[in-house]
């Protein structure tokens, strides 16, 4: 469905609205160059607006009536509605870096950043019609329910908490605390598993001393190993750089100045992901281990099908020959290969995270510019 649209020769300017709840104050003209206006109303809610050019085919779908009785007619709207989400999606992070700046730099305390699923009354509207043609998107939709185990009291653990806290902030644009916590979570598994390395003696606790190496570096050094995991080394190598780079991102928040800024979702996901692979050793205990697998799923499903569906984002992987290159999945060690290769913080990743740069909505068509999704 989606290459009709992409592939559609009829355009139309369009506006796309969206609500939220907010306690901030948005400067008229404040997102111009963002193709981006808002509207700040007396009673707490704000109205955005997005200039966008879209399929006119998929334009018309939402300007039919729509039948609430009919499941099928509610299904395929809620299905194209994700389409619209996808255009919002990245400008989520403009008004949230917005949001931050008055919180911080003009002292509104009470103010709190905004997702997905807090925006409410979208619709799409083609710009400059007379009588006006509105198409009614249905957002947000329920969430789908997932299928969870459940720990038994005795079995709570506050680094499973911190684990599902950091996923909690990686979708509220919290992204300092969900580095903050994935790296917390892992300390507080060391202290449940009372983990220990075996360079214990005077001489290794002098060096580590010395030259300063971090219990982590020493823990996942000799417990994210082969013989602890179903995965090959070339695998568990990428766990421990990623979350050696996690752990030295979380000491620049920490210690230094540094404030991820909200465009950069790229390097919290991963590092959620990667946390929730270590956690996959023989360390953690069959119940924890089940217990994380549970919502394990739950987060990547969140993570595709309710954040909308770019087509802005296929076209630009289109336009830079990404699409098409079928990836020939023949076994198990295939799989591992591909997704781990997927979830390695690369270079570029974590050069941009440290430079604090906001990445564009949409890179330019054939560039190798980094860019929101």
């Amino acid at each position: 469905m989606a290459e009709d649209y992409l592939n559609d020769p009829d355009k139309v300017d369009v506006l796309i609205s969206f609500q939220f709840r907010s306690s901030g104050i948005f400067a008229k003209n404040k997102f111009e160059k963002e193709e981006l206006g808002i509207k700040q109303w007396q009673d707490g809610i704000a109205m955005a607006l997005i200039h966008k050019v879209i399929s006119k085919k998929l334009f018309e779908e939402f300007c039919q009536p729509l039948d609430i009785k009919s499941k099928d007619e509610v299904h395929k709207r809620i299905h194209l509605s994700r389409f619209i989400v996808g255009y919002i999606k990245p400008y989520i992070a403009t008004v949230n870096k917005y949001i931050l700046d008055q919180k911080y730099l003009e002292g509104h305390i009470l103010v709190n950043t905004i997702s997905l699923v807090d925006i409410f009354e979208v619709s799409v509207v083609q710009k400059d019609s007379n009588p006006l043609r509105l198409g009614n998107v249905l957002w947000p939709t329920v969430l789908p329910g997932f299928p969870t185990s459940k720990l038994s009291a005795g079995n709570d653990a506050v680094f499973i908490r911190d684990l599902i806290d950091a996923m909690t902030a990686y979708f509220g644009y919290n992204l300092d605390d969900c580095i903050r916590k994935i790296i917390t979570s892992f300390e507080n598994c060391i202290k449940y598993y009372n983990l220990q390395t075996s360079q214990r003696d005077f001489m290794s606790k002098f060096l580590r001393k010395v030259f300063r190496v971090p219990k982590i570096k020493l823990v996942l050094k000799e417990y994210v190993r082969e013989p602890r995991y179903l995965y090959q080394e070339r695998d568990l190598k990428i766990l421990r750089d990623n979350f050696l780079f996690i752990y030295h991102l979380r000491n620049l928040i920490v210690h230094d100045k540094l404030r991820i800024d909200p465009s950069q979702t790229t390097v919290c996901r991963q590092a959620i992901g990667t946390l929730i692979y270590i956690y996959q050793g023989n360390f953690l205990s069959e119940s924890h281990r089940q217990y994380i697998h549970s919502f394990h799923t739950q987060f990547f499903l969140l993570c595709e099908e309710h954040s909308g569906f770019s087509l802005e984002r296929i076209d630009h992987l289109n336009q830079n020959d990404k699409m098409g290159r079928s990836v020939f999945i023949k076994s198990p060690e295939d799989m591992n290969k591909y997704t781990f290769a997927d979830l390695k913080i690369t270079k570029i990743l974590k050069k941009n995270i440290k430079s604090g740069e906001h990445l564009p909505e949409i890179a330019p068509k054939r560039s190798n510019h980094s860019y929101r999704h």
